[in-house]
């Protein structure tokens, strides 16, 4: 493609007689170059917006790949919860006036190990938090015992967040923090039995109100 400054330095031949005006054909091309160099930067100008428009429309490709494969996981995790939901919702009931859901999560402490029956207390407590992600307004863990060894003691395990009245809260290990199984408990619960004097049992019932802490 020409430039404007090889139409400027272009050069012709003179001829003696029957020949161009060279004032004439120089003052043209003056014009020529003039008009040509502002077509050029247009075009130039032009097509450097037409790379960064390019270059802006392959960010915006990556962003809103980003952006669908976070809605992707998002949904999953959604799905994931509401599937695991299904199995530690005992109860659901709808309050007509106000159209609040809430769920209610039953548990029975009256057969195997105490890690492990209580590692379960906690996994319902992880499980019944996350209801407000997936429509629940409040969820409630009610824990029965048959045994008070569930609910006194002095054992440093897991056991020592359900034998005293104390806060459980973050990473709950099954076992003295030293296996890997654990469910991180995102609020704060405060276990309290209450005993039921009418047939030796004890219960606690934890309250988890959508967006407030308890």
């Amino acid at each position: 493609m020409l430039t404007p400054l090889d139409i400027e330095n272009k050069k012709f031949s003179k001829q003696m007689m029957s020949g161009y005006s060279v004032d004439e054909v120089d003052e043209f091309l003056d014009e020529i170059t003039a008009d040509y160099e502002k077509l050029y930067k247009e075009s130039a100008e032009a097509k450097n917006k037409i790379e960064d428009m390019q270059e802006d429309m392959a960010k915006y490709k990556n962003i809103e790949n980003t952006l669908n494969n976070t809605l992707i996981m998002a949904q999953t995790a959604a799905d994931d919860v509401k599937n695991l939901a299904k199995h530690r919702i005992d109860i659901v009931l709808k309050n007509k006036i106000n159209n609040e859901l809430i769920a209610i999560n039953l548990n029975v402490l009256n057969k195997g190990t105490m890690n492990d029956e209580l590692f379960k207390c906690v996994q319902n407590i992880k499980y019944m938090e996350q209801l407000g992600d997936i429509g629940f307004n409040k969820a409630y863990c009610l824990c029965l015992s048959l045994n008070l060894d569930y609910c006194v003691g002095n054992r440093k395990d897991i056991c020592k967040y359900f034998q005293k009245p104390k806060i459980i809260h973050g990473k709950i290990y099954r076992d003295k923090n030293i296996d890997d199984r654990y469910f991180e408990i995102k609020k704060r619960y405060k276990i309290k039995w209450i005993e039921n004097n009418n047939n030796d049992t004890y219960f606690y019932l934890l309250e988890m109100k959508k967006g407030k802490k308890k």
